[in-house]
């Protein structure tokens, strides 16, 4: 689908794709795209997709997030298989207003949030907890 492309193309061809889908479905489909990107180019650029997103005035804004429960889960990005982030990609997808009151929720300002990114990788379950154990289990 991206093969091929420039950074820039890829971007551009996935946010196109995302706006897309339902509500219910943009989430997921957002996660994938990070994938996607991580796994094409090496890299993520959460500042550049944050910007590309305004620039569209995209009802979809990115929270970099506490992780909730650190024993079962951590953030991580497929080009860095080994780092474990401290911050989760939170995708807020009714607008600005959602996206403030988040912020307030998490206790940071905007630029924080944005300080954040660096530091940020999407929500993936910790191998050999309960939880992992419980999703790999044959059902009867």
């Amino acid at each position: 689908m991206t093969e091929g492309m420039s950074y820039e193309e890829m971007i551009e061809s996935l946010l196109d794709e995302v706006h897309e889908f339902t509500p219910e479905l943009l989430v997921i489909a957002v996660g994938m795209m990070i994938v996607e990107v991580s796994k094409a180019c090496n890299s993520v650029d959460w500042i550049d997709i944050i910007t590309r997103l305004r620039a569209r005035n995209s009802r979809i804004f990115l929270l970099s997030m506490s992780i909730k429960d650190p024993k079962s889960f951590i953030a991580a990005l497929p080009h860095i298989p080994e780092k474990e982030f401290p911050y989760q990609l939170y995708v807020c997808i009714h607008g600005e207003e959602e996206y403030k009151k988040e912020l307030i929720h998490e206790g940071i300002t905007h630029e924080k949030n944005l300080a954040r990114f660096s530091e940020t990788g999407l929500l993936v379950m910790r191998s050999g907890t309960e939880l992992s154990r419980m999703t790999k289990a044959e059902f009867n």
